[in-house]
Order: structure tokens, then sequence, then C-alpha cells
């Protein structure tokens, strides 16, 4: 049995689009300057958030799902994650109270299990005193969580502040507010926010922030209150092999891939594999020797012209995949491995074509957690084994190559029985991106693919 027992604390919202992000940027970049070395993460399966955590503080950020993780693995990661550091910060999920039926998913549920406390952030913009009504009752609703502060966001200014703090019983649970300023927003598209890696001024606003932080908000405060959680326990899992190195897994990384759980990639090195990144907007073939292939989620459509125009590169991910190099590519990844990708205005690119099915830009949202059956065996599963995952894309794949058979039954109410995803020539595409934190023998099973196929049918990278 081992312990965390790292200070730590969530910023959670009243609902969506209260400004969680630019307020949990602001406290990381705040604490970031006064010297704390600060740990981030993200409630949920968000890959977004998470990059601009990265930028904030120059340490990677991770995912605690409590959909997808056991009590012990959210423990295991929060203490893999937050080695070395002096705070844990958590950016949360929607609103406060918001999951399934029975609040699985919920940032408070996180919050419970994590025995973290809750800094509210409440917008404020256009109230007065009904801000101290939002406050009341979120501070009751649920009397076993602690709502330890409460941050107010798009303030008209110190006026509106003493204002609102005027109507407050207990004005000392604020910690102080941000400006309604609009350079103090995030871009965002149709997705949700714009990656951190596609805005070049990102880094100006995050230290633009952190100085308001400094100003505005009780840091020293928050940093106590961080240091009342109570330690956690838990059984070491998930990055407990520390594996010699046996196979090289090529990982598709760049603007148009990006969506990649870091404990994932932690969780294959720790099993032995030496991860070797790749742009297949930038590079003109994969690298050598590899014995397999990671392609992550992303933004392919944003990117289709560069992709499409990488000709080198199309070819060799072709050539690869169909002599049989074990690929794992993940909605994203998927995409780019169809035939074709067609924006919403009828515009075509090439892609891979490893998929004769071509990839189509829509205007409906496909999101949420899937629970899906494998129907065959394939890189990570074997038939009839159940994984859960989450999903979060516009496009649908319209036609289904010859020779390429479905990876999973979707199960679940409102999915009837619909198939999903592709397996074939050692691929497993599909669009349900899997937390390996879920069930370790998913990668354990990529790796043994990867070594397997290396080792008794010489397969390797090729190039052209």
């Amino acid at each position: 049995m081992s312990s965390v027992d790292v200070p730590r604390l969530i910023i959670a919202g009243t609902a969506s689009g209260v400004g969680k992000t630019t307020v949990a940027l602001a406290v990381m970049a705040g604490l970031k300057s006064l010297g704390y070395k600060i740990q981030p993460f993200k409630a949920g399966p968000d890959y977004i958030d998470t990059g601009f955590h990265n930028l904030a503080l120059g340490r990677i950020s991770r995912n605690l799902d409590c959909r997808l993780f056991d009590e012990n693995s959210l423990c295991e990661v929060l203490a893999h994650g937050a080695v070395g550091a002096d705070i844990a910060i958590v950016e949360g999920v929607m609103g406060l109270f918001d999951g399934d039926r029975e609040g699985r998913g919920s940032t408070a549920r996180l919050a419970k299990l994590l025995k973290a406390p809750i800094i509210l952030v409440v917008d404020a913009a256009g109230q007065g005193q009904s801000v101290a009504a939002t406050i009341y009752g979120f501070t009751r609703f649920e009397p076993d969580i602690e709502i330890a502060g409460v941050i107010l966001n798009r303030l008209g200014g110190a006026g509106h502040y003493r204002f609102i703090k005027e109507s407050l019983p207990d004005s000392d649970i604020i910690l102080g507010y941000l400006n309604q300023d609009q350079q103090l927003t995030l871009a965002e598209r149709h997705l949700g926010l714009v990656p951190a890696g596609e805005q070049a001024s990102l880094k100006n606003l995050v230290n633009k922030l952190g100085l308001w932080a400094r100003d505005n908000l009780d840091l020293e405060k928050m940093s106590t209150i961080a240091a009342g959680a109570r330690p956690l326990n838990y059984t070491p899992k998930l990055f407990n092999e520390h594996l010699k190195k046996k196979v090289k897994i090529g990982v598709a990384k760049d603007k148009a891939f990006s969506f990649y759980y870091q404990d994932n990639l932690d969780i294959l090195a720790d099993l032995g594999a030496e991860l070797i990144y790749f742009s297949p907007l930038n590079d003109a073939n994969l690298p050598p020797g590899l014995d397999g292939l990671y392609l992550g989620g992303g933004f392919p459509e944003v990117f289709a012209i560069e992709l499409s125009a990488n000709l080198s590169m199309r070819r060799a991910v072709l050539k690869t995949i169909e002599s049989g190099l074990p690929t794992y590519a993940e909605c994203g990844g998927l995409i780019y491995r169809s035939q074709e990708i067609v924006n919403p205005d009828g515009r075509s690119f090439p892609m891979c074509a490893v998929l004769s099915s071509s990839a189509r830009m829509g205007d409906k949202l496909h999101l949420g957690y899937r629970q899906a059956e494998a129907l065959a065996d394939n890189i990570l599963t074997s038939r009839g084994d159940k994984v859960v995952g989450h999903e979060f894309h516009y496009s649908t794949i319209n036609r289904i190559s010859n020779g390429i058979g479905r990876a999973y039954k979707l199960l679940g109410d409102n999915q009837n029985s619909n198939s999903e995803g592709f397996i074939g020539h050692n691929l497993l595409a599909s669009y349900i991106h899997l937390h390996f934190a879920s069930n370790k023998s998913w990668a354990r099973s990529f790796i043994e693919s990867c070594a397997s196929s290396t080792t008794h049918g010489n397969v390797k990278t090729v190039h052209n």
C-alpha cells in the first residue's frame, strides 16, 4: 500500500461556460509566480484544457476521470503526476454536480474520491445579490463535499466586487475576482477551445492572468486550503513494472494529432515501449525500425490541406499498415487512415486510404462515454471483451472497406447495438478514445502485438 499526501484543490464551476479554464489558468500561473511547483490535472476526458495547463506551467497535465477509472487508479494517477509538486490543481468539468443520473463523472464525485477541497467559480456578470443565492445553494446542496472558497468571474470592476461581497453573510468565502475583460478570454471553434499549440499569443495571456491573480486573488489562502487535503491510500498497479525496452512505437504528434492521455504513453513506456514521435504534417517519412504505430486524436480536418499535401508520409503510412505493422488509431487517427476527408462545403482532401471510406464533416456532435464489446480478437482486446471510453467528433465514416471488419458492438440503451470501429491488417481504428488506466491489459496487449509481429512476421516500417 502506498499513499499520496500532496496538497490539492479542485477549481469547479456552477455550469459549463462560466470561465473555469480561465480562472484555473490564473490560479496556476499566479501560484507558480509565487514559487510553488504546480501539477495540473483535468477532470474528465478533455484533451484541450490539458494543453493550456501544459503551456501555463511547463508540466504535463493529466486526466482524472471517475467514469473511466476506479478509485485506486484515480489516486495512483494523482500520485504519479504530482511527484515533485507542491500543489496539485484539478480543473473540473461542466457544472460541479453535473454527470450521469447517478452523479458518476461529476466534479463533485471526483472531489469526494480525492478528498479535495473545492474552489467554486461563479459567473457574476449582470448579477448582484443573486450571486449570494447561488453560493448559498451550492455550498449546502451536498454537505459531504467541501466548497472552501469562491472566485467571482466576469465582474464589472472593483465596485461590482464590493457590492456582491457586502450582500453575503459570510464574505470570507470569496477569494477574489476576475474582470469582464475580453482580453482574458480564450478562442473557440467547433470542438470547444482552440488548442494551446495553435495560439501564438497564449503565453502572453497566461502571464497576464498570473499577474492579475497575484493582485486580485488570495493565492496564499488557496495554498492553505490545498494543504488541508487528507492523505490518500492506493495500491500501485499502473506504473509499477519498469520493463526494459523491447518494442519501438511511433506516435504521431503535431498540431493535427495532439490528443493523447499522457498516462497512456507512460503506461506503454512502463511496459517496455520506446516511444518515437513523428509529425504527419511535417515529416517526409516514418521513423525507421518501428514495431507499431499509435495515431491519436486531434484536428486532421483543420489541417486537411497540409496533411493531404504530404504525399510521401501518406504513402508510407499506407504501405506500413498494409504490411501488417500493429497500428492503433483513435478518432483523428481513424480519419487520417480514411480515403478522404470531406468538409461541409463538399471539398475533398485525400488521406492515407488504408480504409477505402470517406470521413465526412457534419454539424452533429457525437459526444459521450461509450461502452462496447469487441467483435473479434484485435491488437488491444479479445473477442467478447468489454471496453469503456469516450468519443467527441463531428465526422462520420460513410463507407466500409472490403476486407475490413468492425471492431466493436456498442452497448447501452441508446446505442441500438450499432457496430463501431474497424479492424484489419493488424489495425484497430475507432472513434472511441480509451484510457489505459481503465484496463492496463489493453496497453500490454498492444505491446505484445508489436513484439509478436516483429519477432514472428519480421514486419518493420516500410519506406518509399
